[in-house]
């Protein structure tokens, strides 16, 4: 029979919830609710790297009292530091500034950060950063927090990669488009040209 951890849903729940969507905000919202909801008195926010070549980080979904920049440099402050470790990582908040997470913009104490990457295909995409007010973090809870990553990466990855060839798609409709207006434009003046040069010139008596 299934076990289920407290406040977590079972595991088929949550990948069937993930699954109902395809477009990565949505996705990365039903990961940042579910963080919320098994830990009360924190937030989250859900992060994706969208470029590359010039990476950042770039916030898909927030929950909770929390909100954070558009987008946050790719090595700053503690979210950076999952950049090395690409594990689990539970930062105590008396062990850091308040400028190591400024670009989380909260007016209440945060006692811990937690870190959860995003990884698919053996390379970081994303984080999950959960911000926490009440000392909610057990010491066990990293061990779900990884079953969730494990549960969100190829669910986000794969949304993202949906987006992606969406608009590459539209992208080529688009030209095509473009093309065809652009061909009907020629062939009209084209044809009118042709109208103008065969028509006699008007003549007087």
């Amino acid at each position: 029979m299934a076990t289920q951890r407290p406040g977590f849903v079972l595991v088929g729940e949550f990948a069937a919830a993930l699954l109902k969507v395809r477009e990565a905000g949505p996705r990365a919202q039903l990961v940042a609710d579910q963080v919320v909801q098994l830990l009360p008195g924190t937030a989250a926010v859900v992060y994706v790297i969208e470029d590359r070549e010039s990476p950042s980080w770039t916030p898909k979904a927030t929950a909770g009292e929390i909100s954070v920049a558009n987008h946050v440099a790719f090595q700053a402050g503690t979210l950076g530091a999952i950049v090395e470790s690409n594990a689990v990582m539970v930062v105590d908040g008396r062990d850091v500034n308040r400028e190591e997470y400024a670009h989380l913009d909260t007016r209440r104490t945060v006692t811990s950060l937690v870190y959860v990457p995003l990884i698919s295909d053996g390379n970081l995409f994303g984080a999950i950063e959960i911000v926490d007010y009440e000392k909610s973090i057990p010491h066990a809870l990293p061990e779900t927090l990884s079953e969730i990553g494990e549960l969100a990466s190829p669910a986000i990855a794969s949304a993202l990669a949906y987006e992606s060839e969406r608009n590459n798609t539209l992208h080529s409709i688009s030209r095509v488009t473009q093309m065809y207006d652009l061909e009907r434009s020629s062939t009209r003046l084209w044809n009118s040209t042709r109208c103008w040069r065969q028509s006699p010139p008007n003549s007087t008596k």
